[in-house]
């Protein structure tokens, strides 16, 4: 289904809906804005403690915004609410219900927002659990052991922790979804972990072979000089002899992350069927040109994104060194390469070199693109310039 399809049954929906409702009911916020679908901003948990829930949802609700994505576990893996199982962000103070309570009467919907694959407190308690790094020169390219956080993407302990906590905030607290962040690897280099040798072995990968092809993209050796597309090359050309280990190598893990996104999503629908389930995915999967680059990257496949009711790619254009137009480029690529089955709300850079224009141009883009709404990063980075300069850009175009 285009993005242009999906608007008009969400506006056709929510018409019926106010009609079987009938006076003095209300329609779900993101089934109900015909405006322009979903405007949402991702919010830290900090920002809340520091700006009080009130206060931040009266300023939403000001600026039409009426999706929250709230972080509940972020990359130091504290809770940002009465969690039994991970430690708190600040025992005094729990965000994820100030914010239930601020925004709900408003009508502006709360999905809690999870960083999957970073999570300092866990691998502080769990140090088998880390990511392992291919191995640089100056370790004489042997693997070791990443110390900040970041977790083995295929850990089925770290799994079943997520997917506890999953537990503990569906059944805990009246959220409209659950969002994923950082559900993917982080790089080519990751992950060689005794865990990762064994696995290579049982499916008879020469992770050897692989390990090489990755040092002959990234640092000069006894290979000769380093050649920065060595990898992606061998992935997709047969003719290359790592071809076979490098290809098996890359498709497991964007396997894992499948099978990850999958064991999710199942706890989500079993406990709470009508709960969103959503992610944000780096842009680069959603381009034709940066599909095999964001593959071996990232392990991160658009067309997996059927198993999310929908998804944000994070359009940054900013920090990609893009002009705002190329938020388009990224939405209609996202639609292309997921088959249309899950909504697109494009995730637009709201920090750092931004003005106004460049936002309102951004969201613009996206309108144009197709997709059933946007996403801003961060509040807390948005000036009221700037949200009139958005404002401004939804009334020209008439949404």
């Amino acid at each position: 289904m285009t993005g242009v399809l999906r608007r008009v049954s969400i506006v056709l929906m929510a018409a019926f809906l106010l009609v079987a409702l009938g006076p003095g009911m209300t329609v779900p916020a993101a089934a109900g804005h015909q405006e322009y679908g979903v405007r949402g901003v991702w919010l830290w948990g900090s920002t809340v403690r520091e700006s009080g829930a009130e206060a931040i949802a009266k300023d939403l609700e000001a600026n039409h915004v009426n999706v929250v994505f709230l972080l509940v576990r972020g990359t130091a893996g504290t809770a940002g609410y009465k969690s039994g199982l991970a430690p708190l962000a600040d025992p005094n103070r729990d965000a994820l219900a100030e914010m239930i309570a601020a925004c709900h009467p408003r009508g502006i919907e709360v999905h809690a927002w999870f960083v999957f694959n970073q999570d300092k407190a866990y691998t502080d308690a769990h140090p088998e659990e880390r990511l392992w790094h291919r191995g640089k020169p100056d370790t004489g390219h042997k693997p070791y052991e990443i110390t900040d956080g970041r977790v083995c993407p295929d850990s089925q302990a770290h799994l079943e922790y997520t997917n506890a906590m999953i537990r503990e905030v569906l059944e805990n607290y009246d959220v409209d979804g659950i969002h994923l962040d950082y559900i993917r690897y982080g790089h080519v280099v990751f992950c060689f972990c005794p865990h990762h040798y064994e696995k290579a072995e049982s499916l008879s990968i020469d992770i050897e072979r692989v390990r090489e092809a990755i040092g002959k993209t990234f640092y000069d050796g006894p290979w000769g000089k380093a050649d920065p597309q060595y990898i992606f090359n061998a992935y997709e050309d047969e003719a290359y002899p790592e071809h076979r280990d490098v290809k098996a190598w890359m498709d497991m893990r964007a396997d894992e992350v499948r099978d990850a996104v999958e064991s999710m999503r199942s706890v989500v629908k079993q406990l709470k069927p009508n709960a969103a389930f959503s992610a944000s995915l780096m842009p680069e999967g959603a381009l034709a040109d940066s599909r095999t680059y964001a593959l071996c990257h990232y392990a991160q496949r658009y067309c997996d994104a059927e198993l999310y009711d929908f998804i944000c790619p994070m359009a940054y254009h900013a920090d990609y060194g893009k002009t705002p137009a190329w938020v388009g480029t990224v939405t209609q690529g996202a639609i292309a390469e997921s088959n249309g089955k899950p909504r697109v709300y494009a995730g637009i850079q709201a920090y750092g070199k931004v003005t106004p224009q460049d936002l309102a141009d951004a969201v613009k883009a996206a309108r144009a693109a197709g997709a059933d709404g946007f996403v801003l990063f961060r509040y807390g980075e948005v000036s009221t310039e700037e949200w009139s300069a958005i404002n401004e850009a939804l009334g020209e175009i008439g949404r």
